[in-house]
C-alpha cells in the first residue's frame, strides 16, 4: 500500500516529538492547539496547513522543510534556498519553477550568496561531454571574474538567451576567451574589456544532471 503525504508528515512530527521527549498535550500547549488535532495530524487523519507545519518545527526545534516531507534531510529551513531563473512579479507566478533545492550553507561554503545564485539549463551539447544538453547548471551571479584559468561561465548572447561556455584569460590581454568543446559549431572568440559584446551572467558553480 502507498503511504500518503498526511501519513508521512504524521509520522515526522511524533518522531520529532518522541525526539524531544515532550507528550501530545506539552506539544498542544507550545503550538496553540487541541491535543485532538496533533492526534489527528500524527495519525495522517489530517495534514496541516503550511503555517502550522512552521510553528510546529520551530516548537520541534527540527525542519519545516523536512516536515512538509519536501526533503529527507533534517536541517534548518533557513538552510535551503530555491534558486528561481526568472524573478518573482507580485500577482504574477514566476514562468519556470526549479527541479532542485539546494542548502544555503553548502552554498555560502563555497563562496557564493544563496541570494545571488541562478539554475540555469544548458541547450546545446557544445560542451559535451563535460556538460550536456538538458543539464542544469547552478550559476554564481556574483562572480564575473574570468581568470587565466579556465573555467565555466554562463553568458547571455545578443538574443538574451543564457549559453554556457569556457572562460579564460592570457596573462597581458585586456580581454578574455571564449570557447567550446566543438570549434566547428561554437569556435572560439577572444573578447576585449573595452568592447565586450556578451554579458557575463556568472560562473558555474554545480552541475545537476538527471539519468
Amino acid at each position: 500500500m502507498t503511504i500518503q503525504t498526511p501519513e508521512i508528515i504524521g509520522k515526522r512530527i511524533k518522531a520529532a516529538r518522541q525526539q524531544k521527549g515532550i507528550t501530545i498535550k506539552d506539544l498542544s500547549l507550545l503550538v496553540n492547539l487541541a491535543p485532538s488535532s496533533i492526534q489527528n495530524y500524527e495519525s495522517g487523519i489530517r495534514q496541516p496547513s503550511l503555517d502550522t507545519l512552521k510553528v510546529l518545527a520551530k516548537a520541534l526545534e527540527c525542519s519545516a522543510v523536512w516536515l512538509s516531507t519536501l526533503s529527507d534531510i533534517n536541517e534548518g529551513a533557513e538552510n535551503y534556498c530555491y534558486s528561481l531563473i526568472n524573478p518573482v512579479v507580485p500577482g504574477r507566478p514566476p514562468l519556470e519553477v526549479d527541479s532542485v533545492m539546494f542548502s544555503a550553507k553548502h552554498i555560502e561554503a563555497h563562496g557564493a550568496s544563496p541570494a545571488l545564485t541562478k539554475l540555469i539549463k544548458v541547450t546545446d551539447d557544445y560542451l559535451f561531454p563535460d556538460i550536456r544538453e538538458g543539464d542544469e547548471v547552478l550559476v554564481n551571479t556574483g562572480d564575473k571574474n574570468i581568470s587565466v584559468k579556465a573555467d565555466f561561465f554562463c553568458f547571455s548572447d545578443a538574443a538574451q538567451k543564457p549559453i554556457v561556455r569556457w572562460a579564460r584569460r592570457d596573462i597581458g590581454q585586456e580581454g578574455f576567451h571564449v570557447y567550446s568543446n566543438n570549434n566547428t559549431h561554437s569556435p572560439e572568440v577572444f573578447i576585449s574589456d573595452n568592447t565586450c559584446t556578451v554579458f557575463i551572467i556568472g560562473k558555474v558553480i554545480s552541475l545537476v544532471r538527471w539519468v
